[in-house]
C-alpha cells in the first residue's frame, strides 16, 4: 500500500485545475471553478485506474448471482435457474 501512488492522482489533477483556473480567473471566475471540478473529476477516474490492487472478481459477481436467486431463465432454449 505504501508504493500505491493512486490517491496522488486526485491532488495532482486538482492542483493542475487550480493552476489552469488562475490563468483563466480574470476572464470568468466561473471558468476556475470548472477547472477546479474538472481536475477532481479527472483525478477520481484516474485513482482506480492507477490503483495496484486487483479486485476480486469472483466477489463481484456472487453480488448479481445473491440477486437472480430464485429465478428461472431460458437463453436459447437453455433454462438457467438460479
Amino acid at each position: 500500500m505504501k508504493d500505491d501512488k493512486s490517491s496522488w492522482a486526485i491532488g495532482g489533477t486538482t492542483m493542475i485545475g487550480i493552476g489552469v483556473g488562475f490563468i483563466f480567473l480574470e476572464t470568468s471566475p466561473l471558468i476556475f471553478v470548472a477547472c477546479l471540478m474538472i481536475g477532481v473529476g479527472v483525478g477520481l477516474v484516474l485513482a482506480p485506474i492507477l490503483s495496484k490492487s486487483p479486485i476480486d472478481k469472483n466477489v463481484a459477481c456472487s453480488g448479481y448471482a445473491s440477486l437472480l436467486s430464485g429465478y428461472e431463465f431460458e437463453v436459447d432454449g437453455l433454462e438457467l435457474i438460479y
